[in-house]
């Protein structure tokens, strides 16, 4: 046994904090349950869709199908969406895609998202193309084999869609 102290973030109520009993010595279960709700992540559908409508540059997007066909789908592949957010007249909000930029990859079956995204010389060159054409990133597009019915996105790509977050 040792007889060193415990770290304070050993004995504290949640990674990094005081312990409960430095913070306060009596608690209630209600202020409790209080404090510990605020460490609680819930995922809510949203009310309204961010994006009424998305058009895409149609020779972009059969060009990035053309490389999946080759294939048969069956390698995951994905590209970073270039275009505008506009709003209409109607208060409608759409999205225009009028690019799509393949970063470097590898197929990867052994790999989460069925890829390796590798380090990509080109970004900043990339990026400040798109600005002069007045194009900003709008998304991410992602081809794959066809999916038993239900599945939209896979945990791995959920990830991912959280990383590329925009």
């Amino acid at each position: 046994p040792s007889t060193e102290a415990p770290s304070t973030s050993d004995k504290g109520f949640r990674k990094g904090m005081m312990a409960l009993r430095d913070i306060k010595m009596a608690w209630t279960l209600n202020e409790f349950v209080a404090m510990d709700s605020q460490f609680e992540f819930k995922m809510q559908r949203q009310e309204k869709a961010i994006c009424d409508q998305v058009s895409l540059d149609v020779a972009s997007v059969a060009n990035f199908q053309a490389y999946c066909q080759q294939f048969q789908f069956q390698r995951k592949r994905f590209g970073i969406l270039y275009g505008h957010f506009l709003t209409t007249e109607e208060g409608e909000k759409k999205t225009k895609v009028e690019a799509i930029y393949e970063p470097p990859q590898q197929p990867d079956p052994e790999a989460a998202e069925g890829f390796e995204q590798l380090e990509d010389p080109l970004e900043e060159t990339v990026e400040k193309i798109a600005q002069m054409c007045g194009l900003q990133k709008v998304g991410w597009i992602l081809g794959h084999a066809q999916r038993e019915k239900g599945v939209v996105l896979e945990s791995a790509e959920i990830i991912m869609a959280a990383e590329l977050q925009l």
